[in-house]
């Protein structure tokens, strides 16, 4: 270390803080985050006026999950820096995992404030919305991510899910039909087009995109007791009680719970 200050003190400002970037990057590309906060921490000690600092040790804050020292970092970039889009998005982000969803708003309001295109920013948004069940705003969020992304196969997707909560199943199959054209390779699209057609009491389709979602992840327990129950409605009672041993083994309780009560072990 006494080598590093050394050949620091022969450098300007601006190569300091070069440099101390270049081994932070470093850091985080070999996952050694708390590395990368010590070298943003210094970084900041040299200079505390440079915003790219605070959001950089407060993405990494969230690596670590340490959400409200990251929410302190990003609050700080944005009082250096009052137009820090990046900033104000991820501390929406970090809001929504602490479940604080209307501050997660207001930053996202923000980011399409000071750009209006932002399709994250919308899409973010109306998750958040959707958590405060304000589902005829989250769906207008949705609309509009699309409209600036038509290829973003997650933005169809979130839009699915409420529709699903709003009771308009055809409108989220269309949207889920979309998702999967885009993203074929999405299990929770195809598990989520499912549960979508078992309430519309269409189980034999429900069966063929549960069997998707299963090739793509053989792990999906949720898929399996989904199946099981498709095949429990249509009759089908053996083909129902393996899927339903299959998420057992897998760790589902629900699945667990209903063999034992059945006296079936797994």
């Amino acid at each position: 270390m006494l080598f590093l200050f050394m050949t620091l003190g022969t450098l300007t400002l601006a190569e300091i803080n070069t440099f101390i970037f270049e081994k932070a990057y470093a850091s985080n590309i070999s996952g050694t985050h708390k590395d990368t906060v010590d070298e943003y921490s210094k970084a900041i000690e040299i200079n505390p006026k440079d915003a790219g600092s605070y959001y950089n040790r407060g993405a990494t804050y969230i690596s670590l999950g340490n959400y409200n020292q990251a929410i302190q970092d990003f609050s700080k970039a944005i009082e250096l820096n009052p137009k820090y889009v990046l900033a104000y998005y991820y501390r929406g982000i970090v809001f929504g995992r602490l479940g604080d969803h209307n501050r997660a708003i207001q930053d996202f309001d923000k980011v399409i404030e000071i750009n209006p295109k932002d399709a994250m920013a919308y899409m973010n948004r109306g998750n958040a919305r959707g958590r405060l069940d304000d589902h005829k705003r989250a769906i207008q969020d949705f609309d509009k991510a699309i409209e600036l992304n038509p290829k973003d196969a997650t933005a169809y997707y979130n839009r699915g899910l409420t529709y699903i909560r709003l009771g308009k199943y055809n409108q989220a199959i269309q949207d889920y039909d979309k998702a999967i054209e885009i993203d074929p390779q999405d299990a929770r699209a195809y598990y989520n087009r499912g549960l979508t057609y078992g309430r519309l009491n269409d189980d034999n389709r429900a069966i063929n995109d549960y069997d998707k979602a299963i090739a793509l992840n053989p792990k999906y327990s949720e898929a399996y007791y989904s199946r099981c129950n498709a095949y429990k409605r249509l009759g089908e009672y053996d083909r129902a009680i393996m899927d339903a041993k299959a998420a057992a083994r897998l760790g589902l309780k629900g699945a667990q719970d209903f063999l034992s009560r059945q006296g079936i072990e797994w």
